[in-house]
């Protein structure tokens, strides 16, 4: 069902005021709307012109046929198709989301905070991995930068940049969006 981005946005505030724990290692559904909703909002901040992110939709799994299906379909005002996103999340080497939405902790033993250059390689692996799956045309990638690092207010943009996106990639923006929801950059764009 398609609802308005600051519904599902409001909806993943409640469940995480509800109980953090449970948000953080629980439930993926909730954590992804999250993601979409913070960085569709940062999306439509930065677009001066051009078209904003009015809607989303959940999408199945194999909703879309024998191409990997992607997270989300998000809309316009007239509820037109603008792209499908695809969400993903970098995480220390040390965890394993699986893991922890099976415990219901998180895992942080034996995690130390890592310096910000440090977790470029498990940002670059999760675009490695991500780039070599077939998605549909206008797709675009969110990578969630879920990383227990040294340096929390400090977002590393211009070394963002710095990146490799695979030959493979056939994704038509890739971003990345800070721990907190609060800044992304794009490392590239498709028209």
């Amino acid at each position: 069902m398609m609802k308005p981005i600051e519904n599902l946005l409001a909806e993943a505030i409640s469940q995480s005021k509800n109980n953090m724990v449970s948000f953080m290692t629980k439930n993926k559904v909730w954590k992804e709307q999250w993601v979409l909703g913070k960085f569709v909002t940062l999306y439509n901040e930065k677009q001066t012109s051009g078209v904003q992110i009015t809607y989303a939709k959940k999408l199945l799994e194999n909703e879309l046929g024998d191409i990997h299906t992607p997270d989300f379909a998000v809309y316009n005002i007239n509820r037109e198709l603008v792209a499908y996103v695809e969400i993903t999340e970098a995480l220390d080497k040390e965890r394993t989301r699986d893991a922890e939405y099976k415990s219901s902790k998180i895992n942080t033993k034996g995690v130390e905070a890592i310096d910000e250059y440090d977790y470029f390689p498990l940002i670059q692996d999760r675009l490695n991995d991500k780039c070599k799956k077939l998605y549909p045309q206008k797709t675009w990638l969110v990578v969630y930068q879920n990383i227990f690092a040294s340096i929390y207010d400090d977002f590393p943009t211009s070394q963002l940049t710095t990146l490799q996106i695979p030959d493979e990639n056939l994704f038509n923006q890739i971003s990345i969006l800070d721990s907190a929801g609060e800044q992304y950059i794009n490392l590239c764009s498709k028209k």
